[in-house]
């Protein structure tokens, strides 16, 4: 249904018939909604919007979802992942694109967007540790998350932040690599103005852990790259060295295109720990108002 000329009213409103599809690909179509009957499809794994102008608002997605991209849906003003998408979710991830969405931020220092793109990180962050009886200790889920926006204004929940350089050390405490480490949390400002296929991506250097998304973009101004990582995932990709850190760690960004190398503008990084009291705190820095974020309880 890419490109079919789909206007207002041109899609079926019970989509929930289509009960076995896993991806969905509406790109360059007119219709401003997209039915509530979408959140019902129960195993859509990829949502396409791509280059639907008209689009304004989503429907909540349903809870299968792995993948949005809503590149140049230019009237788009919200979206919603209902907290259930994360709840058992141990393994893969989700990735959220929406380059050149620029009325989904209109107001950058009270988004509801990137409220709800750094809590569903930490929602990301929020599933459990089991025990692992074979290795005598907690085995954490190995899961990703990955959102791209247009926005210069990193929220202050990424306590480390570097305004001028594409790179953050972290101060460690000595018990930093302690079981309530749930993963690590970045962002990343970065502006490439030509469309082409681009890299970026995350290093923890002394660990030699690099964590990549491919993006197709085109951007019109400054963009900011979410991206959580758990411990599992950082382990596997650093054959282990990630935790064996002592006294600072340096996380550096970059992007390429072509071979070329693009400034990342500024950045920044959280180490993640297991939020027992269920409140996590959510704000921008300078002259912005606090959005608080309540967290549920751990997911059983």
């Amino acid at each position: 249904m890419n490109d079919c000329g789909l206007l207002e009213g041109a899609l079926p409103t019970d989509l929930a018939s289509l009960s076995s599809l896993q991806s969905l690909d509406l790109s360059r179509n007119s219709f401003i909604r997209v039915p509530g009957s979408l959140s019902q499809l129960s195993r859509l794994q990829n949502l396409i919007l791509k280059h639907c102008k008209s689009l304004q608002a989503l429907p909540e997605l349903p809870s299968s979802i792995e993948t949005l991209d809503c590149n140049d849906c230019t009237s788009l003003e919200s979206f919603s992942c209902p907290s259930r998408a994360y709840a058992s979710r141990r393994s893969g991830g989700f990735t959220f694109k929406f380059s050149n969405c620029f009325r989904i931020v209109e107001n950058e220092l009270q988004s509801d967007v990137l409220e709800a793109i750094v809590l569903g990180i930490q929602l990301a962050a929020s599933i459990p540790k089991v025990l692992d009886p074979q290795q005598g200790g907690s085995l954490g889920p190995v899961n990703a998350y990955d959102a791209i926006v247009p926005g210069s204004s990193i929220p202050s929940w990424f306590i480390n932040q570097s305004m001028e350089s594409s790179s953050v050390n972290v101060k460690l405490p000595p018990d930093w690599n302690n079981t309530k480490l749930m993963g690590l949390a970045a962002c990343a400002v970065v502006d490439d103005r030509e469309e082409s296929s681009g890299i970026i991506y995350f290093c923890v250097e002394e660990a030699g852990v690099y964590n990549t998304i491919h993006m197709r973009i085109s951007m019109k101004a400054h963009h900011m790259w979410f991206a959580y990582r758990s411990v599992g995932d950082l382990e596997s990709k650093s054959n282990g060295e990630f935790g064996k850190q002592s006294g600072a760690m340096t996380i550096s960004f970059r992007m390429y295109r072509k071979g070329e190398h693009i400034e990342v503008k500024k950045c920044g990084v959280r180490l993640v720990y297991d939020q027992k009291e269920g409140e996590c705190s959510f704000s921008y820095p300078s002259r912005s108002p606090l959005f608080p974020i309540s967290i549920p309880p751990p997911f059983h």
